[in-house]
């Protein structure tokens, strides 16, 4: 026992130890290791709790991310790398790109929907009008107006089937499903025959068609069809546009670049106002029409865009050159063909 006293001396208290400190500190190591032991098993146990959370959030989370690449056409991950917070953001930036696409889609429909409507009805309106003045008339009509109204009809019907394949390539190419048969062919054989379904329409503009063909130009790999039909679409576009009494120049030669495959190039030049650059970046976008052709109404913007689809899918390039007042000129650029060769033809 300890007395306690004041500062007089008085003695004012007893302070009386029951047990040794010594026995108080080990009990108090003992709580303190105690505590960290079960601390550290918290911890551990909530680390292992996280992680199988996050691996189970980041499978579902990769599984999405994988459905959302499917719906916007990107490449699926490899891995589960990178799940967490960068993935959600990268998910995120995904599901607007199929905004973007949903709205494009929808875009296109109301376009299609439009343009069928009005490039359909035309036709239909010309063979309904002469099929109904033939029945009206049936003893009364010359033998020459009957062959020119069935003329009209075979044209019509003739554009009708144009548009309904343009349309089929279209979905096709929106598919990634273009059907092609590729074989060797000489380019200025098929600009030939390309120049002869537009040498009418041509012909009453007063146009005169020039073509200059290299006569070191091997043959081309490609679809003889579909290339005729894309510069059938060129040398349409150039028709529409030139002014009466207009020239349109066409060139063949053989085309080398560092770097690249050998191609065979043609170029196919008008005399028309020529594409504004604002116009240039969507020339070859589906349903796009220039404000100098939307005055005209003609076609449903499709001949641009689809011989661009033609050309990428046979291994080629389409692309166009222009300045406001100085006419147009169209570069189709086509793989030769190395196993053989084909005399080109000059003529148009």
């Amino acid at each position: 026992a300890v007395p306690v006293t004041d500062a007089r001396g008085t003695v004012v208290g007893v302070v009386r130890l029951s047990q040794s400190l010594a026995g108080v500190e080990s009990r108090l190591r003992m709580l303190t290791w105690y505590i960290v032991v079960v601390f550290s098993f918290g911890i551990l146990a909530a680390l292992a709790l996280a992680l199988f959370l996050a691996r189970t959030v980041g499978i579902h989370l990769l599984r999405l991310t994988r459905a959302v690449d499917r719906l916007a056409g990107a490449p699926e991950p490899a891995d589960l790398q990178g799940v967490g917070q960068g993935k959600m953001v990268d998910l995120g930036g995904r599901c607007i790109i199929i905004k973007k696409k949903l709205t494009e889609q929808r875009r296109l429909r109301r376009h299609l929907l439009a343009g069928v409507v009005h490039e359909m009805g035309r036709p239909l309106g010309g063979i309904n009008a002469a099929a109904q003045y033939l029945m009206r008339n049936q003893a009364d009509v010359p033998p020459a107006l009957i062959g020119e109204l069935s003329e009209d009809i075979v044209q019509q019907v003739d554009q009708m089937s144009r548009q309904i394949d343009d349309l089929a390539l279209v979905s096709q190419a929106l598919n990634e499903a273009i059907e092609l048969h590729p074989e060797p062919a000489s380019l200025a054989e098929l600009c030939a025959e390309a120049v002869r379904h537009v040498r009418a329409r041509a012909q009453a503009k007063a146009l005169t068609i020039d073509m200059d063909v290299d006569p070191a130009t091997p043959p081309v790999l490609a679809d003889s069809r579909r290339v005729i039909q894309i510069i059938g679409n060129l040398l349409s576009n150039a028709v529409k546009f030139s002014p009466h009494g207009g020239r349109i120049d066409m060139a063949i030669r053989p085309r080398t670049a560092p770097g690249c495959p050998p191609q065979v190039e043609l170029s196919v030049r008008d005399m028309g106002p020529g594409i504004d650059p604002a116009d240039r970046a969507h020339i070859f976008d589906y349903f796009f029409r220039s404000p100098e052709q939307r005055p005209l109404q003609e076609g449903m913007g499709l001949g641009l865009a689809i011989s661009a689809q033609l050309a990428t899918a046979q291994g080629g390039t389409l692309h166009v050159e222009s300045e406001p007042g100085a006419g147009a000129t169209f570069y189709l650029r086509l793989p030769q063909n190395r196993t053989g060769h084909t005399s080109p033809s000059g003529s148009a």
